[in-house]
């Protein structure tokens, strides 16, 4: 093999072996890149879930309220937006929860020994205060789904805790916080010592209320 034949051998083999390292680092670039698109789209739960959806919705601010019924012609659009907004107020994608330094938080079920009233919520006329409604009672279950049980004193208390109201707050604040969401679980009581915690921004949510209240939807009373 003469000189010529094997410097251009050479030359050969430099450009198949850097052809196949330019392959190689693209298919990497185009793997990470599909990664981060996927985090960012594909959404994760971090908000309190519920087994059914309410049947009716009250809404607070101030004095001043709004009753929407899931199955009452009139108000039911705006129990749709409502109701979606909360959804998705908990929703977030993978890479949200990733850099919001929430990763792996989600919905917890908590008791407590100490009672918080309901009354507590609406101390801020600047917040809106919502109540949902069930005609069936909910059971209390944890974030992977199992029935939730505490401890009350020594003992362990496995039988299902029921409830047919959840109260909580939204404020106008952008941003990703964790949200207590109180269970009304008797009819007499004025507070409660069950609850849900979720990672939420209701930020969304809230506008969706500022602007009916703009339309008059909403009327004095309690």
């Amino acid at each position: 093999m003469d000189q010529t034949t094997k410097i251009t051998n050479r030359v050969l083999r430099k450009r198949r072996n850097s052809m196949i390292a330019t392959i190689v680092c693209l298919s990497i670039v185009g793997v990470l890149i599909l990664t981060t698109v996927l985090l960012a789209v594909i959404p994760i739960n971090t908000g309190a879930r519920f087994s059914s959806a309410p049947d009716s919705i009250h809404l607070q601010i101030g004095s001043t309220h709004y009753y929407v019924e899931k199955d009452n012609e009139a108000t039911r659009d705006d129990y749709n937006k409502v109701w979606n907004a909360y959804l998705a107020s908990g929703n977030p994608t993978v890479i949200s929860t990733i850099f919001g330094g929430y990763a792996g938080k989600g919905m917890v079920a908590e008791h407590s020994n100490s009672t918080t009233s309901f009354s507590s919520l609406e101390s801020d006329d600047t917040a809106f205060v919502i109540e949902f409604y069930w005609k069936d009672r909910q059971t209390m279950v944890n974030g992977n789904g199992s029935t939730f049980t505490y401890m009350a004193g020594n003992t362990e208390v496995t039988t299902p805790t029921t409830f047919f109201e959840a109260h909580f707050v939204v404020t106008n604040e952008n941003v990703v916080q964790d949200s207590k969401i109180l269970l009304r679980t008797t009819d007499t009581q004025s507070g409660t010592q069950f609850s849900y915690t979720g990672v939420a921004n209701y930020y969304g949510l809230y506008n969706i209320l500022n602007q009916m209240v703009e339309d008059d939807k909403f009327v004095p009373g309690s």
